[in-house]
C-alpha cells in the first residue's frame, strides 16, 4: 500500500484505437457516436461465425519515433503501445525525452488484445525464438 505522501500526477495520455491514433480522435469519435467497426482484414475470417472487428486504420504507421530504438524487430502490439507512449510524452512536454528524467517517469498501458495475432503464431512455431517473442529492453532514452 502507497504511503499518505504518495503523488501521482498524470501528465500526458496518448490513445491508438481503432476510432484514430490520438486523444483527439478517440474522444471526437466517441463523443459523435461513430461505430469503427467493419470487415476483418488482418486475417481470413471465411471459417469463422464473426467478420466484423474495430481494427486500427489500415494506413496507421507502427514504426513511429522509436523504431530505432532496438535492433530486434518489434511485435505489433508493442509498436502500438509504443505510438501512445510517444502521443502521452509529447503531451506531458516530454518530446524528446530529457534522459535524467528517464529515472523518474512511470508509464501504465491499458492494451485489448493487441498481440493476439502474434500469440496465435507463437502457438504455431512454439520452436522458433523470434515467433516466441520474450522480452524485449527499451534504452532508457533515445540518443
Amino acid at each position: 500500500m502507497a504511503d499518505d505522501d504518495t503523488r501521482v500526477v498524470i501528465t500526458g495520455l496518448g490513445a491508438v484505437t481503432c476510432l484514430g491514433t490520438g486523444i483527439d480522435a478517440l474522444w471526437s469519435g466517441l463523443v459523435a457516436g461513430r461505430s469503427a467497426f467493419g470487415p476483418v482484414t488482418l486475417f481470413d475470417t471465411a471459417d469463422l461465425g464473426c467478420h466484423l472487428a474495430g481494427e486500427l486504420p489500415a494506413d496507421l504507421d507502427l514504426e513511429g519515433p522509436f523504431a530505432s530504438w532496438s535492433a530486434r524487430p518489434r511485435r505489433r502490439g508493442d509498436r502500438i503501445a509504443l505510438l501512445a507512449a510517444a502521443e502521452a510524452m509529447a503531451s506531458a512536454g516530454l518530446d524528446p525525452l530529457p534522459r535524467e528524467l528517464a529515472p523518474e517517469l512511470g508509464v501504465a498501458v491499458l492494451c485489448g488484445s493487441g498481440d493476439a495475432l502474434e500469440y496465435e503464431d507463437t502457438l504455431d512455431a512454439p520452436d522458433d525464438p523470434d515467433a516466441a517473442g520474450g522480452p524485449d529492453p527499451l534504452a532508457p532514452a533515445a540518443d
